[in-house]
């Protein structure tokens, strides 16, 4: 039974002799941002990579598939140390993909076969960039790597933090991201920082961020799009889309730029001024968008697939899924290819929006895709007791920021304390600002529910 704060007569509290007690809680660690996915299950959440018919995707089952694009067929499957939940990159036969296993593969496009790897000290979570005779990647380890074709360690660049941006190439310079809020443009040869660009919050791009005529597009947590001069990292517009900050896909098309977000709406915007065009809202989140031949393709955490007109916004279709489809789809043939936490990749219609086929990973148990504030170390303190004697207790745990978005600023953990009185203790931490950093110690009240029948 759960009961809000203005619950309590209402909910039968008047029949037991409680206190509502004023409780402590201090952020202790740093959060555990990002990516993390249950071990064992079989959801597939990366942009699927498609070369000449062959569809090449990873999962949290640890695998890496190579498929037929026109059946189905299985034509190979690898399996890493971890979860891969990162698009791959193809070159002259060779595809590359990273794993939460920390390593970066270098794999046979053909049969599969593993030709080298690299261990970084963090998971992988970003598409290698393939360029000048080279892979370039981040870890989240902090680091992004230069590695020749052989899998040799050319330099190493180190961020203020974890890395979860894939790279993009301007001539003989990469533009890369970081979660200490910088972009930064580095020298390919070097491995030397030319420029950097401060925003608000992190810097998560999956998906490679789109670089046309010297201006990048970079999403931000901190609620802004970007548009940044390549040339000196001065910013030329900054559009506020939403609440809740997006790591998701930035695409252009015809001029345009398109951003998803997770206040649920595809925002379509002019590529010169940042102006809005228009917005389309879906039922939760969105990562990002694919547009081809003037329609926009898109997942979203509400279970379905959907494809509206790139220039109005107009709705055209949406196809229902088994589960939250997180990532952006790949456009190859006329057919859309997306994945889902349902464990399937989908072969979808553009056109009409009817399926084709769909590919069971090794597993059919979800996994649970964390939100990008997914949780913290709280410390807790607590003083006074329920007996009448005074007492005062400190305590950690984890806490998790509340999935509901339409909920600004709430955050929900319950605690494994109990009181003499075998009272479970429940708690609704309601922030007065909408970041953690803004307000270190939180007032609480304590709502308690009964742990088993009693007589009192």
């Amino acid at each position: 039974m759960e009961f809000g704060f203005d619950g309590f007569e209402s909910s039968g509290f008047s029949d037991f002799d409680v206190d509502v007690q004023e409780t402590q809680v201090k952020k202790v660690g740093k959060y555990n941002r990002v990516f993390s996915v249950k071990p064992g299950g079989g959801s597939v959440f990366i942009t699927p990579k498609i070369v000449d018919g062959i569809v090449y995707f990873g999962a949290s089952d640890s695998y890496v598939y190579a498929v037929s694009a026109d059946n189905m067929k299985t034509i190979w499957r690898f399996r890493t140390g971890g979860p891969v939940l990162v698009g791959a990159e193809y070159c002259d036969g060779v595809v590359y993909v990273g794993s939460y296993d920390g390593n970066m593969y270098a794999l046979d496009a053909k049969s599969g076969e593993e030709m080298w790897r690299f261990r970084t000290q963090g998971k992988i979570t970003c598409i290698p960039l393939v360029t000048q005779n080279s892979v370039i990647f981040g870890s989240e380890d902090g680091c992004f790597y230069r590695l020749s074709l052989e899998g040799r360690e050319m330099w190493r660049f180190r961020t203020g933090n974890n890395t979860s941006f894939s790279p993009v190439c301007e001539g003989n310079r990469i533009i890369v991201g970081s979660y200490d809020h910088n972009v930064y443009c580095i020298s390919i040869e070097t491995g030397r920082e030319e420029w950097r660009f401060k925003t608000g919050g992190e810097i998560v791009a999956l998906n490679r961020a789109p670089l046309v005529d010297g201006i990048v597009y970079v999403s931000s947590m901190d609620n802004n799009l970007y548009a940044i001069n390549t040339k000196n990292g001065k910013e030329a517009w900054r559009f506020i889309y939403g609440k809740h900050g997006s790591g998701g896909r930035v695409e252009y098309w015809n001029g345009r730029i398109y951003q998803g977000s997770r206040d649920a709406y595809l925002y379509c915007l002019d590529s010169k001024t940042g102006k809005e065009f228009w917005r389309f809202r879906a039922g939760s989140v969105i990562d990002g968008c694919t547009v081809c031949d003037g329609i926009a393709y898109f997942g979203s955490d509400d279970c379905s697939i959907y494809a509206v007109d790139a220039t109005t916004g107009k709705k055209l279709w949406s196809f229902r899924t088994g589960a939250e489809c997180f990532m952006t789809p790949s456009v190859y043939g006329g057919r859309v290819f997306m994945g889902s936490a349902d464990c399937k990749l989908y072969c979808i219609d553009a056109l009409i929006g009817s399926e084709l086929w769909s590919f069971q990973t090794s597993s059919n148990q979800k996994s649970e895709f964390a939100p990008l504030y997914e949780e913290f170390k709280t410390e807790i303190k607590q003083s006074g007791s329920f007996d009448g004697s005074v007492s005062d207790e400190k305590y950690s745990r984890k806490a998790a920021t509340a999935s509901n978005y339409s909920i600004k600023s709430e955050y929900a953990t319950t605690s494994d304390y109990k009181t003499k009185s075998n009272y479970d203790v429940n708690m609704i931490i309601f922030e007065e600002n909408e970041l953690m950093e803004a307000l270190p110690w939180n007032s609480v009240s304590i709502a308690l529910t009964p742990a088993f029948q009693t007589s009192m």
